[in-house]
């Protein structure tokens, strides 16, 4: 038995509970229809090779990134078109003598979604002056398949 614990994007391991909230909102396969002349209807259908968006969302309850975290996503965002592997990593069950190594469960190549600014966007869990390099944030990370 396996659980998800993580989320890696290039090198930078999220905080766990980031949930991907448009998983199930693609549709892989794209139809298109149109009528000929005659009135009869032609139906072409074909996959989508990428494009699949990958939205991560954490809230006041889940999903929280430290500072540096946040920073560094912020970074590779600003890379323009750059593409980073993505891991959805998950743990086996803990019954073993020896530390489980993660697992990876689900890979993508994707780059961020810049031309839906911010492709990164986060806020303090609680507002503070000058915060740390471990405080606590949360937000969404708006990324797509290539």
């Amino acid at each position: 038995m396996e659980a998800l614990v993580s989320i890696k994007i290039g090198e930078v391991t999220l905080n766990h509970l980031m949930w991907w909230d448009d998983e199930f909102k693609y549709v892989g396969r794209t139809v298109v229809a149109d009528r000929t002349i005659a009135g009869n209807i032609v139906t072409q259908t074909y996959d989508k090779l990428g494009g699949r968006p990958i939205t991560l969302m954490g809230d006041a309850n889940h999903g929280w990134q430290s500072r540096v975290t946040v920073e560094l996503l912020q970074e590779m965002a600003s890379q323009g078109l750059d593409t980073f592997k993505v891991q959805f990593l998950a743990e086996p069950t803990p019954d073993l003598p020896n530390p489980p190594i993660p697992v990876i469960i689900k890979e993508y190549t994707c780059r961020f979604r810049t031309e839906e600014e911010p492709s990164v966007e986060f806020s303090p869990v609680t507002p503070v002056d000058n915060p740390g390099d471990s405080f606590w944030y949360t937000g969404t990370i708006k990324l797509i398949t290539i």
